[in-house]
């Protein structure tokens, strides 16, 4: 299942139920009118948000776990991605699938993103690579494939100003990265333990890092100093997000919990806090967290 929660009060609003299998991956549509999620049983499905129930009926089209979830700016269109390897994009308003991309990854395709303009489009796979795509509908075509650094494991994180690019690098490191040209401006170290989810604050100075190890850590993108370890979960940490005014962050695990921390403000000195919040609920491990874009929902 996935939840809806009061991001303010953490009061769950509703359970969305309809997958037959985990969910993996979730994102809310630009205006927040609409969540969709990914799931194991292959499929995604488009929620109402504002009426808190299912709209539409579940994309059924891949032949493997549906690993990656993104609305197109505009909100017209859905990317998905999946373990078949391939991109698929899909009409929202109807849910009909316009495309399937088989080719460009020899491996699982973990995540997808658009670029802030929508017509460009980036997927992450196993096969150690970075796809980038041109959408000028009626076609969507592969345009450059940038091989990953050594240790890359399909994490990965953007800021929202398509500036900041991070991803797991060698030895639970992470390489914060120049996304225009590449270039690593910080290497991250304190995670003794696969890493597991990367999130970039929207201004791009602020980053959190999940991992396997139990630990989450806060990290200052500019001086690449260790703001805070959050030790909170108890069991690994799989997912974390930012709200859209970069105030507030959460993470999630296989604890099934939820906790919410503030964010320190600029100039903060390093040092271990705890979580404003734990929210309680979900019956097994918090796979993916995303925060409307008013901030007011988190699923």
């Amino acid at each position: 299942t996935a939840r809806l929660w009061d991001a303010k009060t953490g009061q769950s609003l509703v359970i969305l139920s309809g997958h037959g299998q985990e969910v993996l991956s979730a994102s809310f549509s630009r205006d927040g009118s609409r969540v969709v999620t990914a799931s194991a049983d292959s499929t995604a499905r488009i929620w109402d948000a504002a009426r808190r129930e299912i709209r539409g009926v579940a994309l059924a089209g891949h032949t493997d776990a549906v690993t990656g979830v993104a609305f197109s700016p505009r909100g017209q269109l859905l990317a998905t991605t999946g373990g078949d390897r391939t991109l698929r994009l899909w009409e929202t308003a109807t849910g009909g699938e316009l495309m399937n991309l088989e080719e460009g990854h020899l491996d699982a395709v973990f995540g997808v993103a658009f670029a802030p303009g929508g017509r460009q489009i980036a997927t992450a796979s196993g096969d150690k690579s970075v796809g980038l795509w041109t959408a000028t509908l009626p076609r969507v075509f592969a345009t450059q494939t940038i091989p990953a650094r050594p240790g890359w494991n399909g994490v990965a994180a953007v800021s929202a100003d398509g500036r900041v690019f991070a991803a797991v690098g060698e030895n639970q490191t992470v390489l914060v990265q120049d996304a225009a040209t590449g270039e690593v401006k910080a290497t991250l170290r304190g995670h003794k333990g696969t890493i597991t989810g990367l999130a970039l604050s929207p201004d791009g100075t602020r980053l959190v890092s999940t991992g396997r190890d139990k630990l989450g850590y806060l990290w200052d993108v500019p001086t690449g100093q260790k703001l805070a370890v959050l030790d909170g979960h108890r069991g690994s940490v799989l997912a974390a997000a930012f709200s859209p005014d970069g105030k507030a962050f959460a993470t999630a695990g296989v604890d099934k919990r939820v906790l919410v921390y503030d964010t320190p403000p600029p100039g903060a000195k390093p040092a271990e806090f705890r979580e404003r919040a734990a929210w309680d609920g979900h019956r097994g491990a918090v796979t993916c967290l995303a925060f409307s874009p008013d901030g007011r929902l988190l699923a």
